[in-house]
């Protein structure tokens, strides 16, 4: 399809603002020559919050892009002989009823989309031993900054925590209380009269009895963030040679 013969189909389009082959292309960087017009129902993923994305190329699947707010573009390309054109990928629950986790398809196989964008903005695979950790727990929000690079150890940390719906703070005072000779009742009493005594004495137990809780009560301070050191900074990893960028194909 020529330029004009696009931008017409565009104008066509109530409410679209036309957006032409060439601003496409010096977008996403694409060659001319390897450029389709793409399909009337896609014309919504070039433009408004679409094009204002930050895009950026995965690392080694080849002609795929990740976008800060966590969507996936293909780039057209040709399979023997077929031509297939530029679009926005779908997206859907990854494993359905196990983990809730979004997945998309990369080269005719399911990957899961938070691993998928976490790799375009580190530009390298997850270094072993790590997961990518959602902050705010959501796993349908699979924007970049709402991603994090956790160990296993920091993520089960992390889970417990939240987990327990307590501040810092109050975890720490169950510990000291306890420490200094409290039973979970008279914390409960002590802490928490107005609430229903026995679903507060069970909590208090659980938190007792978490092996994770009570290492953190040892080294982390009341009033410090229980959390501060489990964000990971990619840049401290890059700094220690932890980063293998892949040449890989997928």
């Amino acid at each position: 399809m020529k330029n004009g013969q696009y931008e017409s189909t565009l104008l066509k389009l109530k409410g679209v603002e036309p957006i032409t082959t060439a601003e496409l292309i010096e977008k996403f960087g694409i060659e001319k020559e390897s450029f389709f017009a793409i399909r009337v129902e896609e014309v919504n993923f070039f433009k408004g919050d679409f094009m204002k994305d930050k895009w950026v190329k995965h690392p080694f699947y080849d002609g795929y892009w990740g976008s800060s707010m966590g969507r996936v573009f293909r780039e057209a390309y040709e399979r023997k002989g077929r031509k297939y054109k530029t679009s926005l990928l779908d997206i859907g629950v990854h494993n359905t009823g196990r983990n809730g986790y979004l997945g998309v398809h990369v080269n005719r196989k399911k990957k899961y989309l938070h691993r998928f964008i976490m790799e375009c903005f580190l530009q390298a695979e997850i270094p072993k031993g790590f997961i990518v950790d959602h902050k705010n727990n959501n796993p349908e929000d699979n924007r970049a900054d709402n991603l994090q690079l956790l160990t296993t150890k920091q993520n089960n940390r992390k889970g417990v925590f939240e987990n327990t719906g307590r501040t810092w703070t109050e975890i720490w005072g169950i510990f000291e209380m306890t420490k200094n000779g409290h039973t979970p009742e008279n914390i409960a009493s002590i802490r928490y009269p107005e609430d229903d005594l026995k679903d507060i004495i069970s909590e208090i137990e659980n938190i007792l009895a978490s092996n994770v809780l009570r290492k953190m009560y040892e080294s982390v301070p009341p009033h410090a963030d229980p959390l501060e050191d489990v964000f990971t900074l990619w840049e401290d990893l890059k700094e220690r040679g932890e980063v293998n960028v892949t040449d890989r194909k997928g």
